[in-house]
Formats: C-alpha cells, structure tokens, sequence
C-alpha cells in the first residue's frame, strides 16, 4: 500500500514539478492558517509547506520535501472539501501522436 502511495503521489507532483520554488495552488475556501497548519503538523511535513495567501492555499515543494509528507498534505486539503483540488492519485498522461 505504501508503495502504491508513493507512486500516486510522485505522479501527481511529477506533473506540477517539485523543485525548488514551484508551487500547488488551490482555493482555500473557508479554511484558515489555523486548519492549514494543524493538517502540516498532523502529515509530518516541513513547517511553511502550506499556507494561505489571499484566497488561495500555496504548496511550496523543495526537493528535499518527503513526497509521502507531501501527499498526506494533499490528501488531506482535497478531503477537507474547501480546496478546488480536484483528485491526489496517479493521473496517467498519455503523449499525444505526432
């Protein structure tokens, strides 16, 4: 299972990138720093990963962030119902034919 994980979830940030400086950003509907902060802490992840900016939630991912952290972060904001993260899973891209 956590292989399974793992692997969903670097498909997700290998799509949004996870180097130094890029950024996730979803809406944060009705939470706070406060409820933010609590889901970081509770995941194991790296304080400040997370935050609100205006209306927004901004996930700043380093390299040296543990995916799995990451992805309990992730999980945690779409099953909040507030975020307009649509899925945190394995989306499968296929190369268009040229």
């Amino acid at each position: 299972m956590r292989s399974r994980f793992a692997s969903l979830i670097s498909a997700v940030l290998a799509l949004v990138g996870c180097s130094d400086g890029q950024t996730i950003k979803t809406n944060a509907g009705k939470l706070t720093q406060t409820h933010i902060d609590a889901i970081v802490d509770r995941c194991g992840a790296r304080h400040g990963l997370a935050t609100i900016v205006g209306d927004q939630v901004v996930i700043r991912t380093l390299k040296t962030d543990d995916i799995m952290l990451t992805g309990c972060v992730l999980k945690a904001l779409q099953a909040t119902g507030e975020t307009s993260l649509r899925a945190v899973g394995n989306q499968r891209y296929d190369m268009p034919q040229k």
